[in-house]
């Protein structure tokens, strides 16, 4: 199957043949099990770290994908209607972020949307404010 995989860190994306989506992730660093899947278009997703949001924007490296803000790396794939993964053909366009500055800037600029968590409507946390980062003893 053909995966995009995109390495936030050398600002490099590219499709390669891969058993399944978590050889694809191993590539970059992506563990089963830490993992978020979230929709980029009606037929591409994505798979990032699922905490990579709330890693010190200093230290985190920084894309998006259709007005999406993605931290760390990540894997990119197609499905069918039937949600099924095909392979890959074309990469999404990905805007590269040089820092946390610049996406401020881009979503002051309206080029991507704040990230945030809401439960209800009730605003619980929104980037980039501090956020523990879960681990198995604290969840």
């Amino acid at each position: 199957m053909r995966y995009g995989v995109i390495d936030a860190t050398a600002r490099t994306a590219k499709i390669g043949g891969y058993k399944d989506i978590w050889e694809a992730g191993k590539t970059v660093g992506i563990k089963m099990g830490e993992v978020d899947f979230g929709a980029v278009s009606h037929s591409t997703s994505v798979v990032v770290y699922e905490y990579g949001l709330f890693v010190d924007p200093a230290e985190q490296k920084y894309f998006s994908i259709n007005g999406q803000l993605f931290a760390g790396n990540a894997v990119v794939f197609d499905t069918n209607d039937q949600g099924e993964d095909i392979d890959m053909i074309r990469l999404p366009d990905i805007t590269w972020y040089q820092n946390a500055d610049a996406v401020e800037k881009a979503i002051q600029r309206g080029y991507i949307k704040r990230p945030e968590m809401r439960v209800n409507d009730k605003l619980l946390w929104s980037w980039p404010q501090k956020h523990e980062i879960p681990t198995r003893q604290n969840v």
